[in-house]
This record gives C-alpha cells, structure tokens and sequence, in this order.
C-alpha cells in the first residue's frame, strides 16, 4: 500500500500458529479490512494493473522496476491511481498498457465507463479478469510493514508481505531498503514457513490457468 518506489517481498502459502501470535502482538499500521481487486491477466503485460473495490478504490497501475533476489522494486506512481467512473486521463493510460501488450481499446465512450462496464469492455479487447477476495491487515516492525493476507478467491490461502513504511522508504537508499526487509524476514523465519516466494503477477498466471498458488512445490 506504500506510495512511490519501494522493495517488496511477497509470498503465498499457509503460515504456523507462531508466526501468527508474533504478528498479532505487533502495533497495527492498517486495520483489518476486505478488498476486492480485479487484475488485468494478459501474457507479457510485464506490470500489475488491477480494479480494487475497498481502500484505494479505483484502477491502480503498478510497476515492477527491478529485481534483487526474492525481493523487488516496485513503483506506485499517485498519478496512477483512478476513480470510477473512469475518466478520459484514466483511459488513455490504460490504453498505453495495453497496447505495450498489443491489446487495444476502443475510442473512449460518450459517457465515462463504471467498473462494471470498464469489464466488459476490456474483456471485449481481449483480456482476462482474475477476481481476488482477501481480508487482509498490516502491522509495524522496525519500520517495515508486514501485511498478512486470507486470500478466500480465486483459492483460499494465505499471502505474506513485507515493504518500507511509506514515511520512511523515500529516505532510504535501496541498501538500506532491502536490509530492513531481509532483516525482517530472518527475525520472522519467514523462510521456515510453508510459502512459495512470488508477487501477484505470478500468482495470477497461475490461478489463469487454472493451479493453486499452494501446488508449486518450494525452490
């Protein structure tokens, strides 16, 4: 949920009871809360796009700008996130996603498009849909946020993610960044837990296609 350019480390899978009551005695940054998020799934879309229905309600483009491990930096640029009904700004940034895919969307309609109709729209262009249910809340260590998610569509599993406090990780260098994340994982032995390390892009080729997040056996 952090704004600007941040480094992530996201995973899918169950987690033990001990993780849990560490968690639950950590200060809650975010309340818990429902979302509902409709990702564009198109081969090669080399982004995150998605509808979110709850907090940050609207269209939200993410970027992936770099990789270092099993951690990833990630840009969430304000100027990308769009309210429903969308607006001509809205749509033609949508549609340069699109076309980078060779997806192209139709001339923007005489009335400003709602979720429901934005579907049906971009399904008609070609694209696929994939709708994620989850009740998900996020907590504070050392300044990282660690998000604990109950993913109840399109399976239902749990999902574990870590990234700078908002506030802080403009300030940081991405050494620093990523130090506070990995020492978060080690303090967690998230490594220990039954989780698959990946972000949502790749979980949602997977559920695309049909396989569980959980059925990918462990690297």
């Amino acid at each position: 949920m952090s704004i600007g350019i941040h480094w992530e480390w996201r995973a899918f899978g169950t987690v033990s009871v001990r993780f849990r009551e560490i968690f639950f005695d950590l200060p809650v940054y975010y309340e818990r809360h429902h979302v509902k998020d409709e990702y564009l799934w198109i081969p090669g879309i080399g982004l995150n796009a998605k509808f979110r229905t709850g907090v940050e309600d609207g269209l939200k483009i993410k970027r992936l700008k770099e990789k270092d491990g099993k951690l990833e930096k990630w840009e969430e640029n304000p100027d990308e996130i769009f309210e429903f009904p969308l607006k001509p700004e809205a749509w033609h940034s949508l549609a340069q996603v699109l076309k980078d895919a060779d997806i192209k969307l139709p001339a923007y309609p005489s009335n400003s498009p709602g979720r429901t109709e934005m579907n049906e729209i971009l399904q008609q262009a070609g694209c696929e849909i994939i709708t994620v249910k989850k009740t998900r809340e996020s907590r504070l260590w050392n300044k990282v946020l660690i998000e604990s998610a109950s993913i109840t569509e399109p399976q239902q599993v749990d999902s574990i993610g870590l990234e700078n406090l908002p506030e802080e990780h403009a300030a940081l260098t991405d050494d620093e960044a990523k130090k506070a994340i990995r020492s978060a994982i080690e303090n967690f032995h998230l490594e220990d837990e039954s989780l698959r390390v990946m972000n949502y892009m790749e979980a949602i080729k997977l559920w695309s296609g049909g396989r569980n997040v959980s059925s990918v056996k462990r690297k």
